[in-house]
């Protein structure tokens, strides 16, 4: 588990600069290699910027920088002899709002990027992992296959990507592979990358509708609504296995 310090935010907020070829950066690009709980760290701090640079969070925005202000103002009031380091001024731009968020909690609000609470709410009731017993019985691929997708299993998706890449360009024309590439896309926040890998399922492959169920959670995640809803509608003329769950999203929907 990472831990939250001043430090780790300085170090991310370098690595996100593109501009910056600092210690830190460079710090963090190894350490990302070996933590994927880190790398889903990075990933909030990516949304936060982007929130805060948007003007339809102006609100938002403005409520952090009064909190912030008043832990400025709470800071001054330290005595000179306590170790605790004293933050700088540059310290209270978007890097204090993360850490007020990790605070009060709101992590959950990166993990479904700018969805209203009524849609977050959706997307967590309607979205499940799919499985992975029924790929690995009787694959010819046999042990090779199970072990580089034990990873997915155990939910560490940054390796999981890194095996499913491999075994696509071994195995192109299997399909179910990536269904898999495309939920731990998702399970990591890399949600355009979701969407390419779950249109590029054949319309006549048996994970076709698999793909569509998850494409158009997907867009949903993106607030894509109208190529959800379109998607939806198109499962229920296929009338299979997602038929329930696309009429009652739908239904919620509207």
């Amino acid at each position: 588990m990472v831990k939250r310090t001043k430090k780790l935010f300085e170090d991310i907020e370098n690595y996100l600069d593109e501009s910056n070829d600092s210690k830190g950066k460079s710090r963090l690009k190894e350490r990302l290699n070996k933590y994927s709980d880190l790398y889903l760290e990075v990933e909030k701090h990516q949304d936060l910027k982007e929130a805060l640079s948007d003007k339809d969070a102006i609100a938002f925005k403005e409520k952090l920088v009064a909190i912030g202000k008043e832990l400025k103002t709470e800071e001054g009031n330290v005595p000179e002899e306590t170790t605790e380091p004293k933050v700088t001024s540059m310290f209270f731009s978007w890097r204090i709002a993360a850490t007020i968020l990790v605070i009060i909690g709101l992590g959950s609000y990166f993990i479904i990027n700018s969805l209203s609470p009524n849609k977050s709410d959706l997307l967590n009731q309607y979205f499940s992992v799919y499985p992975l017993e029924g790929v690995i019985r009787g694959d010819s691929l046999g042990s090779s296959l199970t072990k580089k997708l034990n990873v997915y299993s155990n939910g560490d998706y940054q390796s999981a990507i890194i095996n499913l890449e491999e075994l696509i360009t071994e195995n192109p024309g299997k399909e179910v592979l990536k269904i898999y590439l495309g939920n731990s896309y998702l399970q990591t926040n890399q949600v355009n990358k979701a969407i390419a890998e779950f249109q590029s399922i054949d319309s006549i492959s048996m994970y076709y509708e698999n793909a569509q169920w998850y494409l158009a959670l997907s867009f949903l995640k993106t607030n894509q609504e109208v190529e959800a809803k379109e998607i939806l509608r198109r499962l229920l003329k296929l009338n299979g296995a997602y038929n329930n769950k696309a009429s009652d999203l739908l239904k919620e929907l509207k």
